[in-house]
C-alpha cells in the first residue's frame, strides 16, 4: 500500500490508511533491527554484516547513502530545525 500526497494527510484519511492495512505488522524477529544500541559498545562489523544480509534475504533494502547538505552553521541550524520539527509531528 502507498500513500503519496503533497500536504500531510488528515486525521480521518490516515486513521483510513491504516484501517485499510488490516492486521499488517512485521515479523516480530525483525523488530529493533533499526535501532542502535545506546549503552552497550556497538555490535562487531562482522555481526553487523550477518545482520544486515539476513535482512537482504528477508526482502529489505539497506540503504547506507549519504548526501553533503552544505557546511557551516546556516546548514546546521537548518538541518536542526528540521529535524525538530520532523520528530514533533
Amino acid at each position: 500500500m502507498v500513500f503519496l500526497c503533497w500536504t500531510r494527510p488528515s486525521k480521518e484519511q490516515q486513521k483510513a490508511c491504516i484501517n485499510r492495512s488490516g492486521s499488517f505488522n512485521y515479523d516480530p524477529r525483525f523488530i529493533g533491527y533499526s535501532a542502535k544500541p545506546q549503552t552497550p559498545p556497538p555490535p562487531s562489523q562482522e555481526e553487523s554484516s550477518s545482520k544486515e544480509e539476513n535482512l537482504t534475504r528477508d526482502g529489505f533494502f539497506i540503504n547506507r547513502s549519504r548526501v553533503l547538505l552544505g557546511s557551516g552553521p546556516q546548514t546546521f541550524l537548518s538541518a536542526k530545525s528540521a529535524l525538530i520539527n520532523w520528530r514533533s509531528r
